[in-house]
């Protein structure tokens, strides 16, 4: 009776391996594939934003309409830096003013573009959303998306 009972066991076991590490694997390849998927999104969309200078509300929604096809919520969190050289006596220093989502919104939803000058840099993050429904179900929150770049602004 015991030799029975350890086959059923070892056949069980067997049973759960070869069924759960294939389910393992698949979800890592797929948390990679939104991942990889996020950061095109992202990159396209901030490369569009350095190459003519400015955002507009229809690029803005495009882009939140990209990310929305993702699995799962996401933040998505703007930032620009705009930089000055400045002379202090006889040496220069950099100052950066800092403009974050709440004032590209701002102008965005006001029906103007937001214009970005030259040499300013653009970063963008999407993150997700730890405090929604769906990312409490899923086991693993830590996609998180990071680019930035410098405005060229090619109609100079």
């Amino acid at each position: 009776m015991d030799d029975i009972l350890g086959k059923v066991v070892a056949m069980l076991l067997a049973a759960a391996i070869f069924v759960g590490i294939p389910v393992c694997y698949m979800g890592q390849r797929a948390k990679s594939a939104e991942q990889l998927y996020l950061l095109s999104v992202n990159t396209e969309f901030v490369d569009s934003v350095c190459n003519v200078g400015f955002v507009d509300f229809t690029m803005y929604q495009q882009f939140l309409k990209e990310v929305a096809l993702a699995r799962g919520v996401y933040d998505v969190r703007l930032q620009h830096e705009q930089k000055e050289l400045l002379l202090n006596g006889t040496e220069y220093s950099y100052v950066s003013t800092f403009y974050d989502e709440e004032d590209v919104l701002e102008q965005l939803n006001k029906g103007e573009k937001y214009y970005l000058s030259q040499g300013d840099y653009l970063r963008v993050q999407i993150v997700k959303d730890a405090d929604s429904y769906l990312a409490g179900m899923l086991s693993d929150s830590t996609s998180n998306v990071f680019y930035g770049g410098t405005v060229r602004y090619e109609a100079y």
